[in-house]
């Protein structure tokens, strides 16, 4: 017999803006990623960012990310293509497909080659 869940996750009371701590969804982040040098090496712009494109990955390594969706993480769309230029240089993410002919937005994969480069 399964239990019953709860279609949101509950956080602790510093850990969400909802009044009863109920959330849709949350990002999860390795304390190994956090602390790793390489990540830590990048501009604070270009972490939020990266930590929003987790958010709207919901999990999957292939993933959009339009301006809308930086603007509702208050990243200005002038500072959004410095940020994912940074997280490309770093190998942090890859461009899979532009949209930019058609204005459609990009289509984004998370990299595992900073993982190879030196800090």
């Amino acid at each position: 017999m399964s239990k019953g869940r709860s279609s949101k996750k509950q956080l602790l009371p510093w850990e969400s803006a909802a009044p009863d701590g109920k959330e849709k969804a949350f990002v999860q982040v390795g304390l190994s990623f956090l602390c790793d040098r390489r990540f830590q090496a990048l501009t604070s712009g270009a972490r939020c960012t990266y930590i929003a494109m987790l958010s709207e990955a919901r999990g999957k390594r292939d993933f959009i990310f339009p301006r809308a969706a930086a603007e509702r993480y208050g990243i200005p769309s002038t500072s959004l293509v410095r940020h994912v230029r940074e997280l490309q240089d770093a190998g942090f993410i890859e461009l899979s497909s532009s949209g930019k002919a058609t204005r459609e937005p990009n289509f984004y994969r998370f990299s595992l080659s900073w993982k190879s480069r030196r800090s």
